[in-house]
């Protein structure tokens, strides 16, 4: 658990780096976040019509991710990337998939060691 000094300032420090890109032209704004905080900050820093990504780092679990994704659905996230550990659980990744919302993965799928096929073939 973080201290709320370091929560806090991780918020302030996602509510201000979405709201300069959006100010800066960019149409749509990917963070790289874990913290409900932190993605709620750059949510509302951010108008209705901006879409919202998140790339998590491949940090959670099945019941961690079905968890947050279910939190974040309210927030309006567009996506998120890298959802899960293993990388290449792709029965988990179908199960996340009903969520709500969407999973963007496999960057971090390669080599032999990841062979398996999304198919399941």
């Amino acid at each position: 658990m973080r201290e709320p000094r370091q929560l806090w300032q991780r918020c302030a420090t996602c509510r201000a780096g979405g709201a300069k890109a959006h100010s800066e032209g960019f149409g749509a704004i990917k963070l790289h976040e874990t913290d409900d905080d932190a993605v709620a900050a750059a949510r509302a820093a951010l108008p209705v019509n901006v879409p919202l990504m998140v790339d998590v780092n491949c940090a959670w679990t099945e019941d961690e991710a079905q968890d947050v994704l279910a939190r974040w659905e309210e927030l309006d996230v567009v996506f998120v990337e890298e959802a899960l550990w293993p990388v290449d659980d792709y029965p988990v990744l179908a199960r996340l998939k009903r969520s709500g919302v969407p999973i963007a993965a496999g960057e971090n799928v390669s080599g032999a060691s990841h062979g398996k096929r999304p198919t399941g073939r």
